[in-house]
């Protein structure tokens, strides 16, 4: 259970960054309700709070997505991370775990940035 409280972080391009260092527009405590992966290797997740003020599409303000072509700062997203911030969302959802969620206003969802889970 030690690994559940050292996974507040991001990935993108290879650095790891504490998400407090990066501007987000949205930093959401909830919980996941569903996690979703696609045919890019990317995923989402929807949570029942509003997680970002502006989409294409108003219903899915409660929608998180993240693949490699996301790009958060001018920095395109790993691999690495976004196989990470999948483990640590379906991590959460197993153990019926609150989480706070970074998000940035995207297109289509929310951008996803981090997750930290919540003991």
């Amino acid at each position: 259970m030690k690994a559940l409280k050292v996974c507040t972080f991001a990935l993108f391009s290879g650095l790891l960054s504490q998400p407090a260092a990066m501007a987000w527009d949205s930093t959401i405590d909830t919980t996941i309700s569903k996690v979703t992966s696609t045919y890019d290797g990317g995923f989402y997740i929807e949570t029942p709070a509003n997680l970002c003020t502006s989409t294409d599409d108003g219903r899915a303000r409660k929608v998180a997505s993240i693949s490699t072509q996301t790009k958060i700062n001018g920095k395109s997203a790993s691999e690495l991370g976004v196989s990470s911030l999948l483990s640590l969302s379906l991590t959460a959802v197993a153990a019926n775990k609150p989480v706070r969620v970074y998000v940035n206003n995207g297109g289509w969802a929310c951008v996803l940035g981090a997750i930290k889970i919540h003991k």
